[in-house]
């Protein structure tokens, strides 16, 4: 949510299409689109750039973090790319695409996201899903300017989802129960 009427979503397009990153204000029943979300003009379809959209309405700012490429753009509410962020090597195949299940066959990067006013949580893989109780997760803090400020290896695993709360403790979600995962980030929750 930007303000009590306005909030931000993705939004895709039907048949392979395009997605973008969508605000909406409910009082005026209006919906502006503020920014095509793509990797690159060489794969326009919402399939390979699938991903987490975070906000923080302090800086006037969105982080779209690419589920299948190591990267989180951020860029304000008008548009404009304020730093692309690379947080690993690329290893998305692009002849996947003609598979139903696409995302088992290629590693998941960033599998998801959270935010404060202050900086971007970034839970990344850089593994197939089903190595996820196998390999241990990585949780990278970016601030909203595209600066890695911490990475943290060897997270407990598995982790699929992760949270800030209000306390801006992180916790992440094992598929089972909760994980108060910032005795595990020292300084990733400050």
């Amino acid at each position: 949510m930007v303000t009590p009427d306005e909030f931000v979503f993705v939004g895709r397009e039907p048949n392979g299409g395009s997605q973008y990153a969508l605000k909406a204000n409910i009082a005026s029943s209006q919906v502006e689109t503020i920014r095509r979300i793509e990797i690159s003009p060489e794969f326009p379809s919402w399939m390979p750039n699938a991903g987490e959209l975070a906000c923080s309405k302090d800086r006037n700012r969105l982080a779209f973090a690419y589920r299948l490429h190591p990267v989180i753009d951020i860029f304000d509410m008008d548009g404009k790319l304020i730093k692309q962020v690379r947080i690993g090597s690329a290893t998305f195949n692009p002849a996947t695409l003609d598979e139903a299940d696409f995302e088992d066959l290629n590693p998941l990067h960033t599998v998801d996201i959270a935010a404060t006013p202050e900086y971007i949580y970034a839970l990344y893989w850089n593994y197939k899903y089903e190595d996820a109780d196998k390999i241990a997760p990585t949780l990278f803090k970016i601030d909203w300017d595209g600066n890695v400020i911490d990475r943290r290896p060897n997270l407990p695993m598995p982790i699929y989802k992760i949270a800030v709360a209000a306390d801006k403790s992180i916790i992440g979600w094992n598929g089972t129960g909760f994980l108060r995962l910032s005795r595990h980030v020292n300084g990733c929750d400050k």
